[in-house]
């Protein structure tokens, strides 16, 4: 037999009644002097029902504004803060961010090098990749070291340590440098090399 249409409402009120206590933590002893006169499918039952869900809709929706608007304060905030601590830390901010530009062109260059088609090129690019292989090997120690002494004042004046992406720069930049330690020979012999015109196939 087909439920009565007082009958589906009510169930629908239970269940929506349900849903609100738990998302918004109601105690449980609140919930259990509703829930005595929530038996049953008349009309009394229905608009008592109705009565307890409308001011928990109500509560919802004010809930989802203040979080909405506690979620917007926290994002202008976190994007003051951004700009706050960049503006303060502009000089290492831009000189990290410098080491890590001129490291990935340093890489691509290592790419390159292992790259056997490269001696096939025509127009002078071996020769020109060679310089600015070279001039990277001057130029990353050099930041590295500007860095190196920016980053311990910053640290004694604040007694804190410059985190770049979670960890201490210096941290992050060792396997950097060691890798680029291990390749200079590699690379002042490949640009003695070039300066012969001498280059191995």
């Amino acid at each position: 037999m087909r439920k009565s249409k007082n009958e589906a409402v009510c169930e629908g009120l239970c269940a929506q009644i349900q849903e609100l206590w738990d998302r918004l933590q109601i105690p449980e002893e609140e919930r259990e002097a509703v829930a005595m006169s929530m038996t049953g499918s008349n009309a009394k039952v229905r608009k008592a029902l109705q009565l307890e869900a409308d001011p928990l809709e109500e509560l919802k929706m004010q809930n989802t504004k203040k979080t909405e608007s506690l979620l917007q304060q926290h994002d202008a905030e976190i994007v003051q803060l951004k700009k706050s601590y960049y503006e303060v830390h502009k000089e290492l901010c831009e000189g990290v961010q410098k080491w890590e530009e001129n490291w990935r062109l340093f890489l691509e260059f290592e790419r390159k090098a292992s790259d056997p088609s490269r001696f096939t090129n025509r127009g002078g690019n071996l020769l020109k990749e060679e310089k600015q292989r070279a001039n990277l090997q001057k130029t990353l120690p050099k930041l590295e070291e500007e860095l190196k002494t920016g980053i311990e004042m910053w640290e004694q004046e604040r007694s804190t340590a410059f985190l770049v992406n979670g960890q201490k720069f210096t941290r992050k930049k060792t396997p950097h440098a060691n890798r680029l330690g291990a390749n200079k020979e590699k690379l002042e012999l490949s640009g003695s090399l070039l300066s012969e015109g001498s280059i191995p196939l």
